[in-house]
């Protein structure tokens, strides 16, 4: 007998056989580590009972390559999320490629999860705009369940972020106001994304935003709710605190709070909370105050950190109540004529803080399992990898003076910015400076990283970074990026001997050392394309 419980990282049904509170599993779909609240057998399943070998079986990117569903030929994976594997595909009637979404192979008997799968496409076909991706099709073909949608030409937000660290504050503006308007066709027909992230943005080579994966979408009225009762959907990162209180509740107001986190991010290159468990992250956007974007990075405009502060708000009532008012705040804002007037005291911060605990331990108990940390995936549904910058200095009885940064972390931020520049080289320089000025900082590893990432992935010099990662894990060998050193080690192998013996070798050492991990699994994926080819 198989239990499934829903992932806290990812969200996906995970199948996980008897184990005692405390025990550490592994959820199937994003790789993630768990420690159940309650044993297993004890936990109240939302499925029935699936065989063993079912549960673990996805569509498998080999197996679906060279097929035709819906009239596309599958070309190549994109993506994994938590229910299904995302291909890029050519429709072959009308010649142009696209993407095929098809659900993982242990939902495809889960009617529940069909039926979710279904509507996903239903409500992203119900809303044409240039800012958000178009549904082309949904079928069944020998068991497999697709959705076939418009192919997007380019990269999402978070990849973008990823590389340049933040983003230009007009820019990030521009983005905000294209998916403004993509949730202005979204809410007048009465949906709710509620999943609103970098991932799920999408940047065409023209520059155009557009709004991805309705997966969580909910219609307001007229249809049937697929969300179990206290289950609260979404990443933990941008996800609103009354969608942590109960995901039934969340109205259009809580994709406001999602986009202010998006934009938090864009502008000051990391999340507004940050912790060390999905419960630690919940628990900040529940009681923790709205941070001030001006203290993560103070070019933030004042005007700009006001109005992020009220997107941000805990009470739904403070923040804007329609995407046409805070398109006029952005117009505003762009034209440098928006008032740097903050939102009023939020009337729900009490209520919060006194009902929010008892919440969040009832709704664990029930559907939940927390991991450890944060896992880094490549998947285009997964949760960033972030810098794990430490908190700055806390206010003193001297409230008055200012705070000053450490050495460390204003030699983090000149990289940083120069990497925003896409000076590259200079940024890889800096990074590895810093690094070695200031080795017993807690951001010293991840600056290391920063530096061999830059020499491998934008100045092409693979020898160089694996020199940088072979420190790294010399140094730093219990951090929490060491995965991804060891992935990275492999990737600069291959780029410097090609895809031929060395590579396969490098590549599986890193499977065999770190099997359950998501890098783990990318080093097998590839491993297996090596032997392949």
């Amino acid at each position: 007998m198989i239990t499934n419980v829903l992932c806290p990282s990812c969200n996906a049904p995970c199948a996980i056989e008897s184990a005692d509170a405390g025990q550490t599993v592994n959820c199937q779909q994003c790789g993630g580590e768990f420690t159940p609240l309650i044993a297993a057998e004890t936990a109240a399943p939302f499925q029935t009972a699936v065989d063993d070998e079912a549960a673990k079986t996805v569509a498998s990117p080999s197996g679906l390559v060279g097929q035709t569903l819906g009239g596309c030929r599958i070309e190549r994976k994109l993506g994994q999320g938590g229910m299904g594997i995302v291909f890029k595909g050519h429709h072959e009637a009308l010649d142009i490629p696209v993407a095929v979404k098809v659900l993982a192979q242990q939902f495809a008997e889960d009617r529940p999860a069909v039926e979710r799968f279904v509507r996903e496409a239903r409500a992203a076909a119900r809303l044409k705009h240039p800012n958000i991706v178009g549904v082309l099709n949904v079928g069944e073909e020998e068991g497999q369940h697709f959705i076939i949608m418009d192919y997007v030409e380019g990269q999402s937000l978070q990849a973008i972020l990823n590389a340049t660290g933040f983003m230009a504050t007009g820019k990030a503006l521009d983005i905000i106001r294209q998916m403004a308007e993509a949730l202005k066709i979204a809410h007048k027909n009465r949906i709710v994304h509620r999943d609103i992230k970098p991932d799920n943005i999408l940047m065409d080579q023209e520059g155009v935003a557009k709004l991805a994966d309705l997966g969580l979408a909910k219609r307001t009225e007229g249809e049937a709710q697929l969300t179990q009762a206290g289950a609260a959907l979404g990443t933990p990162y941008y996800i609103s605190p009354e969608q942590v209180m109960d995901a039934r509740s969340a109205d259009h107001r809580s994709d406001m709070y999602s986009l202010g986190c998006t934009l938090f991010h864009m502008v000051c290159g990391k999340v507004p909370y940050q912790g060390s468990s999905f419960y630690e992250i919940l628990d900040k956007h529940l009681h923790a105050a709205v941070p001030d974007p001006k203290d993560a990075n103070p070019d933030v405009p004042d005007a700009i950190a006001a109005l992020i502060r009220r997107m941000m708000a805990k009470d739904p009532d403070e923040r804007y109540q329609t995407p046409e008012a805070l398109l006029g705040d952005l117009d505003k804002a762009m034209a440098g004529t928006l008032s740097t007037a903050a939102g009023r005291p939020s009337r729900l911060a009490v209520w919060l803080a006194s009902g929010a605990a008892l919440v969040l331990i009832a709704w664990g108990a029930a559907f939940l399992v927390w991991p450890g940390r944060p896992q880094p995936s490549s998947s285009a549904a997964s949760n960033p990898p972030l810098p794990r910058e430490p908190e700055l200095p806390e206010e003193n009885a001297a409230a008055s003076a200012p705070a000053v940064e450490r050495p460390a972390l204003q030699a983090y931020r000149a990289a940083q910015a120069a990497e925003g520049r896409r000076e590259f080289q200079a940024a890889a320089r800096q990074y590895f400076e810093m690094a070695e000025a200031h080795s017993k900082d807690d951001l010293a590893d991840d600056a290391l990283l920063r530096s061999g990432k830059l020499l491998l992935a934008q100045l092409e010099k693979p020898k160089t970074a694996l020199k940088t990662f072979r420190l790294l894990l010399d140094r730093y060998p219990q951090t929490e990026v060491s995965d991804e050193v060891l992935y990275l080690t492999a990737v600069a192998v291959e780029k410097l001997s090609g895809p031929g013996a060395k590579a396969i070798a490098a590549y599986g050492r890193v499977a065999e050392a770190i099997p359950d991990t998501e890098f783990g699994r990318r080093a097998q994926e590839r491993l297996q394309e090596l032997r392949q080819e």
